[in-house]
């Protein structure tokens, strides 16, 4: 009977040298299989770490409220979390990757990631039931060295403290110590970082016996002594930093260093919730206390509450925030100093913000004095619209607020923070909390949050989904100092109407579905334009053109040469070569136009930019003399910021009837369709275009049951890049044959810009029909 191979599982706080250890270990003949994640700026060799294991540990963690980096991750692990759903879920999925690698290894694996720490009892339970042999290696590095490295990674990722770091090393290394080791497992391995930058070859042996390997040889050990890179040593240990650190890690830490194998001395054996700060420190804390007290920063009677937890930022009232403070000040941390009660000692005299909502330049200004500003403005917040900063306008969330028939008390600012934004009021025009809240998943007031993230809340692209484009218009000269009513009435339009809260007015169709009827030259009157956009008239259209319009380029697109054609010939103007026209296919188009006298050109506008590039393309359009676009949508909305821009539809096909052999012929060689007349059965049956991958696959799978006669499938028709005028001829020449040899068509996108029409005289089914036939041919032919 073949036992399972031993498995070896290394364990330790992060950024404590795991990776490293993951590193080595196959140069002493241990493997480390599975889908492992890649390197990046913080472990440039890789994190060694099993793509699987980790995103179940991870969600398991999530979902018990103990994500190791979030505020609770210190905390001991619920006391029912055995009987929670999510580590049923999470037993079962580590199940079947251990009993697939018990099939698979015939040798040591080992599996790394620091999360199995806190979670050594399932990984316990579990080999013992498989009979898997364990093995922990508990990797140890300095803690000052490990807060360092996690300060530097997950500061502004996770908006991890210096204290926070300090109980979880304590937290990860004490989990592993305290663990019941079972009656077949010896006690773990303890393996130093420092010692492999000391002496790698001892180390290495020292770990190859631990573990019951064989002695590396001189192959192996030059092996482990190439991968061991000082470059990648980085917050090295610093004895000026001890004194600001619990002394129970620091005298954990001494012991670990001694030992091979551990087992975890009476001395440090009692339950340890958080690192004890030295006595100086504390006395220190005790006398900032005296200055919260009566404290506008704190609730009513909620100082005893925020003292608890403050440098979890916690109990602190919805105007301060001891994170930001500390953000601003990172010394006040590291010194297990109060940041509030160091902010309403000093840190207001300074211009220290108590949050990230609140700058004290503005509160300032407005009262034409010096004080603390929280104080300030919760003195005349209620009879006056305080700014107080460039994201809260007070006069904008005091209209929402009355509009929805809710008081903002006790102050704008503060209701806004406790219960305005889960409600969906914008704190300013280009400020939308829902879609923040969703685009970032955040459970917080996300602005407040993004900040203590570290994102520029002041950027306009972080705080709305067009945010970039909306704050770059408002800003450019240009736009002020021409359009200043337009833009007021199209901002005043997008609020009124919702679309605000997404870019879904961008994608096709949408406008036409807000505005039925909407048409840009003015055969119908739309609401859009009856806010002070009016639509253009023929009269100015002609006068606009003065009878003259320029020459293509030779290598111009078809469809542009089509929609000057079509423009001319509506306009009565004929062809000038006193200007250029410029046909933008895409943002390199608008690099290239020269701005020296271009407010003298012409342009054929063929795309949407992304919305980064949104400003610069209606900058560069606005100093165009005429812009045409065949999108109604498009030319619409470059007129609402001032862009001279024609709708000029592609108008639909025609051709004699002589030459449809010819074009026949053009659609079989250029674009590759087959002749319908050419199929020996009758064609039952013709799917155009894809409703998604999962359907395409069916079809396939009908398609080639010997059984199915009469089917046509062409999933990439809409797709097909059509290059010329005779092309898209040949196309809708192709369609009407289709259409003469089948019965029925399943048309599931639009064909080549909406010029090309499938005739109606055959029936014609949408999207809704098609589920409904693929079940019937599947009956049919499988």
């Amino acid at each position: 009977m073949q036992f399972p191979a031993p498995l070896i599982l290394l364990v330790g706080m992060h950024r404590s040298g795991t990776s490293l250890l993951g590193s080595l270990l196959p140069q002493l003949g241990v493997e480390l299989p599975g889908n492992l994640i890649p390197g990046d700026f913080h472990n440039p060799e890789g994190y060694y770490e099993r793509r699987d294991v980790t995103e179940l540990q991870e969600q398991l963690l999530i979902d018990l409220d103990r994500f190791w980096a979030g505020a609770s991750g210190f905390k001991a692990l619920p006391a029912d979390w055995r009987s929670h759903a999510a580590t049923k879920r999470f037993v079962v999925g580590l199940r079947e990757i251990l009993v697939e690698e018990c099939i698979r290894q015939k040798g040591p694996w080992a599996i790394k990631d620091p999360r199995s720490s806190i979670l050594l009892p399932i990984w316990r339970d579990l080999c013992n039931e498989l009979g898997i042999p364990l093995q922990l290696v508990l990797a140890v590095r300095s803690p000052e060295a490990v807060m360092s490295s996690v300060m530097a990674r997950d500061e502004s990722l996770a908006g991890m403290t210096w204290w926070r770091a300090q109980q979880l090393w304590w937290r990860f290394n004490t989990a592993v110590l305290r663990s019941k080791t079972s009656l077949k497992e010896s006690a773990p391995a303890v393996v130093n970082y420092e010692s492999w930058f000391i002496d790698p070859e001892k180390q290495a042996r020292s770990l190859a016996a631990a573990l019951g390997l064989e002695v590396p040889d001189e192959k192996k050990l030059r092996s482990v002594r190439d991968l061991i890179r000082p470059e990648h040593r980085h917050h090295l240990s610093n004895n000026s930093d001890y004194e600001i650190l619990d002394s129970r890690l620091i005298s954990l830490h001494a012991w670990l260093k001694e030992q091979s194998r551990l087992k975890l001395p009476i001395r440090l054996a009692k339950e340890l919730h958080s690192p004890r700060r030295p006595w100086q420190e504390n006395l220190k804390h005790c006398v900032d206390w005296f200055w919260l007290v009566g404290s506008p920063l704190l609730p009513s009677k909620g100082l005893w509450a925020y003292r608890r937890s403050f440098l979890q930022g916690h109990g602190a009232g919805p105007l301060a925030s001891p994170i930001w403070i500390a953000r601003q000040r990172p010394e006040l941390l590291r010194a297990f100093r109060d940041p509030l009660a160091w902010y309403q000692r000093f840190g207001w005299t300074m211009g220290v913000s108590p949050h990230p909502l609140i700058d004290p330049q503005m509160v300032w200004a407005h009262f034409a004095q010096r004080k603390e500003p929280v104080a300030l403005y919760r003195r005349e917040a209620m009879h006056d619209d305080i700014y107080v900063h460039s994201l809260f306008d007070p006069v904008f969330y005091r209209r929402n607020c009355f509009e929805r028939e809710i008081n903002p008390i006790p102050t704008p600012l503060e209701h806004y923070l406790v219960e305005g934004w889960q409600l969906g009021l914008s704190p300013h025009l280009r400020v939308d909390p829902i879609w923040m809240q969703n685009f970032y998943g955040l459970k917080e007031e996300p602005l407040t949050a993004l900040a203590l993230k570290g994102f520029d809340i002041n950027d306009p692209g972080i705080t709305h989904p067009f945010g970039n484009f909306y704050g770059s218009a408002i800003s450019h000269p240009n736009c002020m100092a021409r359009l200043p009513k337009t833009l007021v009435n199209l901002v005043k339009f997008w609020h009124d109407n919702d679309m605000w809260v997404a870019s879904r007015w961008l994608a096709s169709g949408a406008l036409s579905e807000m505005l039925p009827g909407f048409d840009c030259l003015g055969k119908e009157s739309s609401a859009l334009f009856a806010k002070g956009l009016k639509p253009v008239a023929k009269d100015e259209l002609r006068n606009a053109c003065k009878s003259a319009a320029p020459a293509l380029p030779k290598d111009s697109s078809w469809i542009a040469i089509q929609i000057l054609k079509n423009f001319a010939s509506q306009a009565f103007i004929s062809n000038s070569i006193t200007t250029k026209i410029h046909v933008l296919l895409d943002q390199k188009d608008i690099d290239k136009v020269i701005v020296k006298e271009i407010d003298m050109d012409w342009a054929v506008n063929l795309f949407w930019p992304s919305s980064s590039d949104l400003p610069g393309w209606i900058n560069s359009l606005r100093l165009m003399r005429i812009v045409l676009d065949y999108d109604s949508e498009r030319a619409a909305f470059l007129q609402l910021f001032g862009v001279n821009a024609y709708y000029q539809p592609l108008t639909k096909l025609t051709f004699l009837p002589d030459i449809q052999e010819t074009l026949m012929r053009c659609a079989q060689l250029q674009l590759g369709l087959p002749d319908p007349r050419w199929f020996n059965a009758p064609l039952e049956l013709a799917v155009i275009g894809s409703t998604g991958s999962e359907q395409e696959r069916r079809w396939g799978v009908i398609a080639l049951s010997a059984h199915a006669f009469g089917l046509l499938l062409l999933p990439r028709l809409p797709q097909i890049e059509i290059s010329s005028v005779e092309e898209l001829n040949a196309l809708q020449v192709w369609l009407e044959k289709l259409s003469d040899s089948c019965g029925k068509l399943i048309l599931l996108e639009p064909l080549a810009h909406g010029m090309c029409n499938v005739p109606a005289s055959k029936e014609i089914l949408g999207r809704e029909d098609e589920f409904a036939l693929l079940i019937q041919w599947e009956e049919k032919c499988l």
